[in-house]
């Protein structure tokens, strides 16, 4: 946020005007929101292990600058309504390189191991109106209400016909790599939950 200052002044020959001629200053107060916030991933099929549709859907956000941006007010919306996210005393910022969470219910930080460095942002409703396992349309807006980010997968042909692909009941929706955006379906790609397997010590 920066002032634009305008300074204006009438001047005249000398003792032409009495009081010395015309003297003002205007302040116009204006606002740059980044375009760097990218949506990531999308888990919007939830399996029995991560918890129920709706409260334990979410999305990832990613900064794909390189300085931490705030992203208070920026909103969240699927093809019938949208979520502001929520503002609080501090600003919410998302680390240089960093992603959020966003999602419905605090208890969906129980089934996933988050990086204390990843910013969970918790809507205390469904986003949206709950993202369609069957097709939906997700849009990133700024503060302003510019569109930032905007995909759609299966039945919804609301951006891409087709839509980016459909994944399985468990997987999510993801750029790879990271904020990958040629603004194309394919941009999205099936990703299962990583699994490890122990070689040494074994199972």
């Amino acid at each position: 946020s920066f002032d634009f200052e305008y300074n204006g002044r009438q001047t005249a020959p000398h003792n032409e005007y009495v009081d010395g001629g015309y003297y003002d200053i205007e302040t116009v107060s204006s606002t740059l929101y980044s375009w760097g916030f990218r949506i990531n991933k999308v888990y919007y099929d939830v399996d029995a292990t991560h918890g129920a549709e709706g409260d334990n859907e979410w999305v990832e956000i990613y900064n794909q600058t390189d300085i931490a941006l705030d992203i208070s007010g920026w909103e969240i919306c699927d093809g019938i309504s949208c979520d502001t996210i929520p503002a609080s005393t501090t600003p919410i910022m998302v680390p240089a390189k960093g992603f959020a969470v966003i999602t419905a219910a605090s208890t969906t930080w129980k089934y996933w191991d988050i990086p204390t460095d990843v910013v969970k942002i918790e809507l205390g409703n469904n986003i949206g109106n709950g993202l369609s396992n069957g097709g939906d349309k997700l849009t990133l807006k700024r503060p302003d209400g510019a569109v930032m980010d905007v995909i759609n997968w299966q039945t919804n042909t609301d951006v891409w016909n087709p839509g980016a692909v459909d994944v399985p009941e468990g997987h999510m929706l993801g750029r790879k790599p990271n904020g990958y955006d040629t603004n194309q379906a394919n941009d999205f790609v099936d990703l299962a939950v990583p699994v490890v397997l122990l070689i040494n010590p074994d199972q």
